[in-house]
C-alpha cells in the first residue's frame, strides 16, 4: 500500500480566492515589466532612483517579492498570510501618496489591485487556508 500512497496525487482544494490572489500575483510582475519597458511610460510609476540600475534593481526586488508571495499563498504557507498583508499595505500606502502628488494611472492600477488583494486576504476561507483562523 504504501508505494500507491507515493504516486497518489494532492488533493489539496484550494479556495477560488486564494487562486484568484495567486493569479494576482503572477500578473502583478507582469504589469511591472510592461510597465519598466512601455516606451510612452503610460502606466508608468515615479521612481525616486538615483539612476536606472538602481530602478532596475528595485523592480527586479519588487517581481521577486511578488512572485515569492504567489508561492506561498499556493502551497498554504502560514508566512504567506502576513507577507502579503504588509506588502498590500505598502502598496497601498505608497500609491495613495502618489495619487495624492502627482496622479498617474500606474498609480491608480497599484492601488486598486492592492486593494483587491486586501480585501481577499480578510476572506474566512483565505485566512483558514492560510492558517490565520
Amino acid at each position: 500500500m504504501k508505494g500507491k500512497e507515493l504516486f497518489q496525487l494532492s488533493t489539496v482544494v484550494r479556495p477560488s480566492a486564494v487562486v484568484f490572489l495567486v493569479l494576482l500575483y503572477i500578473l502583478l510582475p507582469v504589469l511591472t515589466l510592461v510597465r519598466t519597458l512601455l516606451p510612452g511610460r503610460l502606466l508608468t510609476v515615479r521612481s525616486y532612483a538615483p539612476s536606472p540600475l538602481v530602478n532596475w534593481l528595485v523592480t527586479v526586488v519588487f517581481i521577486a517579492v511578488d512572485l515569492v508571495l504567489a508561492y506561498g499563498v499556493w502551497e498554504g504557507k502560514k508566512w504567506s498570510w502576513v507577507c502579503a498583508l504588509l506588502w498590500s499595505v505598502l502598496g497601498i500606502v505608497s500609491s495613495t501618496l502618489g495619487l495624492f502628488l502627482r496622479p498617474l494611472i500606474g498609480d491608480l492600477v497599484s492601488l486598486v489591485v492592492n486593494v483587491v488583494i486586501l480585501c481577499l486576504l480578510m476572506q474566512p476561507t483565505v485566512q483558514r487556508y492560510l492558517h490565520r483562523a
